[in-house]
């Protein structure tokens, strides 16, 4: 009797084990986000501050945009579209922007740059 009861001890113990292996967290990696649009692609200069639509796919709640290399915070809408204000010193004289977005570690990374244009009046 002892050995039978020793057997069904050690099956349980044996799918306790594969069942904690099986429900244990595996490290989650954030994906890559990817710039499809900007809305607009094209605001005049001296403007107030304004906000640009950034579409793509693989956004988070914690992504940021860089604005020429300058990091700023977005409001997430969903993981197709984060806003970016851009501030009255970014439109002052006309040129270019360029706007990526960053997804943070662990995996994540910078999406390719699109260029918003700034327009003289």
């Amino acid at each position: 009797m002892y050995q039978g009861f020793s057997r069904v001890l050690i099956a349980l113990q044996a799918t306790l084990l594969i069942a904690a292996v099986a429900a244990a967290p595996g490290r989650v990696e954030n994906p890559a986000p990817v710039l499809t649009d900007l809305s607009p692609r094209t605001v005049p200069a001296n403007s107030p501050a304004r906000i640009v639509e950034i579409h793509g796919r693989n956004f988070l709640s914690t992504s940021t945009a860089s604005v020429n290399g300058n990091e700023r915070k977005v409001s997430y809408n969903n993981a197709g579209r984060l806003d970016l204000t851009l501030q009255p010193a970014d439109m002052a004289q006309p040129g270019r922007l360029t706007i990526a977005v960053t997804n943070p570690a662990p995996g994540g990374g910078t999406s390719a740059v699109f260029t918003l244009v700034v327009q003289a009046r």
